[in-house]
């Protein structure tokens, strides 16, 4: 007689799954953050195929200050994969910037303190 235990697997819709996605995705980084953060998972919400998580990072042993990042996951493999942001020219995450100086504020955007970039006029 064959007998099928369908709960002695760990289920992967939990945060803890999560959270190992994202330290898993955090981890590739080249500034190994992680080694000075403390992560949590505050709220995840699962869909068929993908979750949405709001993670906090703080210093370690830090009880205050930090801040919250949203992710986007997809399952792949039977686990939690962190879904990459579409790039977003200048953005600070994706490793792309203006160079200082060089001018490039949006249309109206004042200028910044000790610049001498002037907002483009209409």
């Amino acid at each position: 007689m064959m007998t099928l235990c369908f709960s002695c697997k760990k289920s992967p819709q939990n945060p803890e799954a999560v959270k190992q996605a994202v330290i898993e995705h955090l981890s590739k980084r080249a500034d190994n953050m992680l080694s000075a953060m403390d992560v949590d998972v505050k709220s995840v919400s699962f869909r068929t195929d993908g979750a949405d998580a709001i993670v906090s990072f703080r210093p370690k042993g830090a009880t205050e200050g930090g801040m919250d990042m949203n992710y986007e996951l997809e399952m792949k493999d039977g686990k939690w994969v962190v879904k990459p942001k579409p790039a977003v020219p200048g953005a600070p995450h994706t490793g792309v910037s203006p160079a200082p100086g060089s001018g490039t504020m949006p249309p109206g955007h004042p200028a910044m303190p000790g610049s001498s970039v002037h907002p483009q006029q209409n």
